[in-house]
This record gives C-alpha cells, structure tokens and sequence, in this order.
C-alpha cells in the first residue's frame, strides 16, 4: 500500500513478482487496480480513513500472475485477468524482446539501452506532463481515442472484459499520440498504434478468443484435464490386448470415470471436485454444453444415465472430443506403445522386472520411476 500511495498517479513498477508470496499477488491484483487500501482501525477500535491511489503498474517479472497462482493450486479469477493484463514479451523477432536491435547483437543492444537509459533517466516524465498542461482539457480526446481503439479491434459482440482491456490499451496509445505530438518520442503515430496493437493481439491469443474469460478458462481446463489423464485416469470399456492377443489388464492411478474412444464418461465428484475445483460446476457444465463438448442425457440433463459393459447403470458427464483431437490421443497411444518396444530389453535388465509387467505399466500411462521400480523392486 506504501509503494501504491508513493506511485501516485504515476506509474508502479512491481520487481521480481516471482519472490512475492503466491497467495498475497492476487489480493495484489484487486488492491493495485482498485485504489484502495485494507479497512483498518485505530487505537480506539474507530476505523481509519482507507488510503486511495491511482496509479498504473507494470510487472517486470519473469513469471506471470497466473503461473504465480499456479504455485499454490490456484486459478485465476477473470477479475484479475482484466486487472492484470498478460502478454508475451517476446517481440518472434528471434532477438527476445527486441525487433529491431540496428544491426547490433541482442546482447549489446540490451547494453546500449540500460547505458542511454541511465543516462537520460528522469527527462522523458517531466516533459510529458510540462506538454499535458499545454493541452489544458485532454479528458474528452482521451476518452474519445480509448473507445475508438476499442471499437476498431474489438470484434461484434466482443465480452465485456475484453473491450475493457482493449481501452486500457487504448490509454497507452493517447499517451503515445500525446508523446509524439509533443516531440518525446521519436516515432510516427502509425508506430505507437502498431505496437500496441500487436500487444493487445498477443493478450488476445494467450486468453484464447473475445469470449467471456471464465467461459474460455472452463473450456481449457476441461481439455487439459483430458489431455493429461486421459489415458492413465480412465478406465477404457473394451479390453485392450497385447500382441499375442492376452487382455492387458488396466491400471488406472487415479479413477476419475470410463472411456469409449474420445467418448469420456466423467464421475460426477471428478467433474466437481478435480476437474472444475474452484470454479462453478454447474456453469462448467452449461459452457461445455454449448460448446458441443457436453452431451446431455434424458429430459435434457447435464448429467446421462448410461450402463457400461459390466457395470450397472449410474449417471456421468458424458463428454466427446472432437476427431482431431480423439486422433491425437490415438497417436500418442500408438507412440507410447512403440516406446515401450523399444524399451522390453532393457525391462527385462530391470533387477527381476518381467518385461510384460513393465510393458503393462507404462502402457497405461505410469511413470516408471516413480511406480515400476516402487512395486517390483
């Protein structure tokens, strides 16, 4: 709060986010964006008056604040997302950060600029805000050039967080308009818009799409659950065989429901308590409806009664992937049973491992360090 009061209405620079506690940054996120302080009271039990600010931050860290939360098992909320806005820095120039480094190499040119940098450090500041009292009344053009930045690259129907975000980019190009106009920068508008929009596009690609963010996060985390357990967290209905035609028996680690091909039948306490921990399960199961993910059951029912081979009827979140990516499982399959070929002599090397025991336990997704040698040793 401190650091927020001193940077106000200036500009926050938070260093090195990733030494920060990982459950004290997304109350960070809130407190920064939203200007204000924690209620406090005195000696006398009387509250204290909250500290405000308005100030701008900038994270120079090498993680994200979702990578951050990632730490302790935490997703982030689209609130954060919006307040925190995340792109990648990497300019797919092959020089890092740099598009342009003047014929220099990467290295010398980051020199350069921390040499010039500290050279002309303190002027630039100053100079924008001598060339903001000179405009006098600049509240309308700005407000006017935000709308419109949002309005260009905003699509129809755009989520409401997203044309947020699109004018807080809009708000950096006033500033860039203003600074050129004012001779601070030594750039063309076209170079400033371009910049930016190539930043607000990068923050596009990684939240995955103008939809609602908590729509896009359920998606993706339903796809990532699948992905990576998939093979190993579900039992399949038809028995798989080995080359000599003996069913291999399957070993699931973790049961979280069955599988018929890139059909997936999800235990409900799987789909509420691992899949969308932390998130509303009900609406996970409304979102993966409408994005043809979810197959409802009988009177239109997120959940569908269905009797699997051997087993009496129960009801499961009965989700389908699509070809391509039911091919790709397929092929990754293939790709671990190919692996596994390659490694039976060096199985049967193995300190007493039968190389058919060890070709079991891979083939159903177990990682061999931490479970072959644990239970054959």
């Amino acid at each position: 709060e401190s650091l927020a009061i001193f940077s106000n209405d200036s500009c926050l620079i938070l260093d090195e986010i990733g030494e920060a506690p990982a459950r004290a940054c997304g109350d960070m996120a809130y407190m920064l964006a939203n200007g204000l302080g924690k209620a406090r009271a005195n000696r006398d039990g009387q509250a204290r008056a909250v500290s405000q600010w308005r100030t701008t931050f900038l994270s120079s860290g090498e993680i994200t604040l979702t990578q951050k939360l990632a730490e302790v098992e935490k997703k982030t909320q689209a609130g954060q997302s919006v307040r925190v806005v995340e792109f990648l820095t990497d300019a797919g120039a092959g020089t890092g950060v740099f598009e342009d480094c003047h014929g220099m190499r990467p290295s010398d040119f980051a020199i350069k600029i921390k040499e010039v940098s500290s050279k002309f450090y303190g002027t630039a500041g100053p100079a924008f805000i001598e060339a903001l009292i000179k405009k006098g009344e600049i509240a309308n053009e700005v407000n006017d050039i935000c709308t419109n930045f949002a309005n260009k690259y905003c699509e129809k129907g755009a989520d409401g967080q997203v044309i947020r975000v699109a004018r807080k980019f809009g708000l950096c190009l006033a500033a860039g308009m203003i600074a050129v106009e004012s001779g601070i920068f030594p750039h063309s508008m076209q170079d400033i818009e371009n910049a930016i929009k190539k930043c607000f596009d990068s923050w596009l690609e990684l939240r995955g799409g103008q939809g609602a963010g908590e729509d896009t996060a359920i998606i993706k985390t339903l796809k990532a659950f699948l992905r990576k357990h998939g093979l190993s967290g579900f039992q399949t209905t038809t028995p798989r065989v080995d080359s000599e035609g003996q069913e291999i028996e399957q070993i699931c680690l973790s049961h979280y429901g069955y599988r018929e091909g890139g059909t997936f039948y999800i235990f409900e306490e799987t789909w509420e308590n691992e899949i969308f921990k932390g998130l509303n399960s009900k609406k996970a199961a409304k979102v993966a409806k409408r994005e043809g993910l979810l197959k409802c059951g009988e009177d239109n029912r997120y959940m569908t009664k269905k009797g699997l081979k051997g087993l009496k009827p129960a009801r499961y979140y009965k989700v389908e992937i699509n070809e391509d990516e039911a091919e790709a499982a397929k092929k990754e399959l293939e790709n671990i049973e190919e692996l596994t070929k390659q490694v039976l002599v060096q199985g049967e090397l193995l300190e007493g491992i039968p190389a058919e025991d060890f070709y079991g336990e891979i083939i159903n997704g177990m990682s061999v360090s931490d479970k072959c040698f644990e239970k054959f040793n």
